[in-house]
């Protein structure tokens, strides 16, 4: 069977280039060609947009023939179905404070809800399996965040593929097949749960890979995905500071309900529905601390800190209390907002996204108070020396 296309023979077609794929001007000309899909379906503009956002228009003319983003910036509105494998992944999509809304002092980052797998991944279990180490819908929930100032990083790419929340050195050697040439100091942790920088065991202990990955491999995840993320997490700190003089981060994340049981803890505690780890007082002011576990629990929610997740390692490099610096991880329980098994969101979901919206805007508000009063006491010290 014949597939059809449309070639442009000359440059009379005047309608505009995004929607030039669905033309039928005489400038193009129908020709056959092998049943391939499209190059224009990896953009969802065809289909859903009537017409782009204005950057894109000045962004100019696409030449490119691969399924993926049709312009560098948009792959929030184009990038391919949720936990599909793709060669298009942006490494993360960052929401900033919405028009019109003064910028406070908050910066929010969900390394783990990505759920846009490579197709160079390569592992040997089935997806279903590798999604259950998703963090999934949480940037979802957290949607509040920009239209009460705050910027909002998310990765697009998922943690098993690398993990954002670990060292950049955090490498197990042993999955490796050629000379690492960078530094290598592999945790503990990674080591015994097989989560390091790059995953070699699922949380069920299900192997990924069937195969040793090549040093070159691993390097491109470091350098296209691992990397840029981080480095748009620390520019935005940066910013937040140069404007505000400090900078309150939380990290977000969600949890298995079963978490005691995954991590080998036997107690017969109930799981709280929101765990906050602040790697027991280090990485943010208690005064930080003690507002969020009091706006979670005016939302009737339960909260425990530091049991069983006390926090990873993007709260222990952001987080510096004595410099103004605050930094705490917040874990959600699954069970509140999502089916465990099916990963679609269940009845709690927008009672939970509600409340989290609760949560966001006292955060705003104390996040502009804690701020202004820092500014004041500096510029009382300036005025007096």
């Amino acid at each position: 069977m014949r597939s059809w296309g449309w070639r442009k023979s000359r440059s009379r077609c005047g309608s505009a280039w995004w929607r030039r794929p669905a033309c039928r001007s005489r400038s193009w000309r129908r020709f056959a060609r092998p049943p391939t899909r499209p190059w224009w379906t990896g953009c969802s503009w065809t289909r859903r947009w009537p017409s782009p956002p204005r950057s894109a228009r000045a962004a100019g003319r696409s030449s490119a023939r691969t399924p993926g983003p049709c312009w560098p910036g948009c792959a929030r509105w184009c990038a391919p179905p949720a936990s599909s494998p793709t060669d298009a992944v942006p490494p993360y999509i960052l929401q900033l404070p919405a028009a019109g809304v003064a910028p406070v002092p908050l910066v929010c980052d969900s390394p783990h809800s990505g759920t846009r797998y490579p197709a160079d991944f390569g592992h040997a279990i089935d997806l279903a399996a590798l999604r259950r180490s998703e963090d999934t819908h949480v940037d979802t929930l957290w949607s509040a965040l920009p239209r009460a100032g705050a910027a909002l990083l998310c990765a697009t790419f998922p943690r098993s593929y690398i993990d954002c929340n670990r060292d950049e050195a955090d490498i197990d050697l042993s999955m490796l097949q050629g000379e690492w040439q960078r530094p290598a100091r592999p945790s503990q942790r990674g080591l015994a749960l097989g989560n390091g920088l790059v995953w070699r065991r699922t949380p069920e202990h299900l192997e990924i890979y069937r195969r040793r990955l090549g040093a070159a491999e691993v390097e491109g995840r470091i350098d296209r995905y691992w990397r840029p993320y981080r480095e748009a997490l620390v520019r935005q700190l940066s910013l937040c500071e140069e404007a505000h003089g400090a900078w309150w981060h939380l990290n977000l994340h969600s949890m298995p309900s079963n978490a005691y049981e995954r991590l080998g803890l036997g107690t017969a505690r109930p799981l709280a529905d929101v765990v906050l780890g602040d790697r027991h007082g280090s990485t943010c002011s208690p005064g930080f601390l003690h507002e969020v576990r009091s706006a979670f629990e005016a939302q009737g929610l339960t909260v425990a800190v530091n049991d069983p997740y006390e926090g990873a390692e993007l709260v222990r490099v952001s987080g510096d209390p004595a410099r103004h610096r605050h930094s705490l991880q917040v874990e959600i329980n699954r069970a509140l907002y999502m089916d465990e098994g099916t990963r679609e969101p269940g009845p709690g979901f927008a009672a939970l996204a509600t409340a989290i919206g609760g949560v966001v805007a006292r955060l705003a508000a104390y996040v502009t108070r804690e701020g202004n009063a820092l500014r004041d006491r500096q510029r009382a010290t300036a005025a007096g020396s």
